[in-house]
């Protein structure tokens, strides 16, 4: 057992980070390995933030950060409530919990209550030993802060906050914000020249909908999950009731509601690009929205422009024939995607920009690579990799595949563990000064 103190720092708070909280908690009670470890969790936007007007895209029984005997892990497997077991576990206050059942899709206003009940259980849960420390803050750089890899973790974050002396580093940054393409980009500019409100792919939760006024036609480009979101929070968000089950499903306008035009995007029929697919719940719902003259579907083909003549955003439908739909709205309703060349996340930019991250290159069948939009790290337990190949000893990061409950438990238990096994660090001892002896850090 190390005699110091270990000090490691979780980068984001959602499903993945409190997953590795919870295995460091758990692989250290099983196999102390330290005389005093300290977790610093940093994450500016809690997880009860969010609307209660957007399900999730998994059923309740199935959404956990808990291990159980089909985990194939390393470490210990130490059991702990799904969200459908939570929510029957409480004291039936909330209605949404009270009514869930296994197979339902929960709000993502209930799955944030479960992460921050699910922390706040594994702190309480967690060895004498272990201290937590949580800052409210976002991370906008990261340092080796002694100028040697394999050092010394420095974090700067936004309000000003210095988190040194820290052990390993573990990002665990989940959904973040992107830049515009190009192509929309150029769009939003456009929009701009003509008065219009074009909104570019990107989380519905955190886009204003103020423009899309009661009865204001609004065209949604795109039929995936992102898609459901903004139509959910145009419509139920607005006031307005689902009614009936199934077929019988109703919808019944609270009359605040614009009117949706939806114009399929080959690549969002159904799927987003991680391959999820849409539940069949929201399907009826559609099909009701539909009935109740709130949505109206485009044909398949349907471009949108810009009609300078009328100000207006002008959709129609290249193979079915009708009359061309004209609006001041158009949302881009498809996620912006998990292309760190093109994130805005504060953090990522600074390290991307300073060459101590890089896009993931796999190898070509002809000896060459090609470049994707993930974040380069090993294998497990995915230490980062810098612009120039290295390998950091104390990063260690999600890569881009996609959020499973089952791949996100082994992964965690890998970083964990792997962050366990460090040895704590101490500042390098100070020098003397002399003509011929020149210590610290070039620049």
């Amino acid at each position: 057992m190390s005699g110091g103190r270990l000090a490691i720092c979780v980068i984001g708070a959602g499903p993945r980070g409190l997953s590795v909280v919870e295995r460091i908690c758990a692989n250290e009670r099983a196999e102390r390995r330290h005389n005093a470890v300290l977790v610093h969790v940093v994450d500016p936007d809690p997880p009860t933030d969010r609307s209660r007007h957007l399900l999730m895209n998994t059923v309740a029984s199935q959404v956990t950060v808990y291990t159980d005997a089909t985990s194939r892990i390393e470490g210990p497997i130490d059991p702990g409530p799904s969200l459908y077991e939570w929510a029957k576990a409480g004291d039936g206050t909330l209605a949404e919990a009270r009514d869930l059942g296994p197979d339902d899709y929960p709000t993502r206003a209930l799955h944030g209550r479960y992460l921050r009940d699910t922390f706040r259980r594994v702190v309480r849960s967690a060895p004498a030993h272990l201290a937590f420390r949580v800052h409210g803050s976002r991370a906008v750089a990261l340092a080796d802060i002694d100028g040697v890899t394999g050092g010394r973790q420095g974090i700067r974050l936004a309000d000003g906050t210095r988190v040194h002396d820290l052990d390993a580093v573990v990002l665990a940054l989940g959904n973040l914000p992107a830049l515009p393409t190009p192509a929309e980009a150029r769009a939003a500019s456009l929009a701009r020249i003509h008065h219009l409100r074009y909104v570019p792919s990107a989380n519905p939760g955190d886009v204003d909908l103020s423009a899309a006024g009661p009865g204001e036609t609004v065209l949604l480009r795109g039929l995936g999950l992102t898609f459901f979101d903004y139509v959910r929070l145009l419509t139920t968000g607005r006031g307005g009731t689902f009614e009936g089950n199934g077929d019988d499903l109703v919808y019944r306008p609270s009359g605040k509601e614009p009117r949706l035009v939806a114009l399929p995007h080959p690549a969002h029929l159904r799927t987003e690009p991680d391959g999820r697919h849409t539940p069949a719940s929201r399907i009826a719902e559609l099909i009701a929205l539909i009935h109740a003259g709130v949505v109206e579907l485009t044909g398949p083909g349907t471009e949108a422009r810009i009609d300078p003549g009328r100000g207006c955003f002008t959709a129609v439908s290249r193979a079915v024939p009708g009359r061309p739909v004209h609006a001041r709205v158009l949302i881009e309703a498809r996620p912006p995607g998990s292309d760190i060349r093109r994130t805005a996340d504060p953090l990522l930019r600074f390290l991307l920009d300073t060459k101590q991250a890089a896009p993931c290159r796999p190898s070509t069948a002809d000896g060459g690579a090609y470049e994707t939009g993930g974040l380069a790290v090993t294998g497990r337990p995915y230490h980062l990799v810098d612009g120039a190949g290295r390998t950091h000893p104390r990063r260690f990061a999600f890569g881009g595949r996609p959020l499973a409950d089952s791949v996100t438990l082994g992964d965690s238990d890998a970083i964990a563990r792997a962050t366990l096994r460090l040895s704590p660090l101490h500042p390098p001892r100070r020098a003397d000064h002399t003509d011929n002896g020149l210590t610290g850090m070039i620049v």
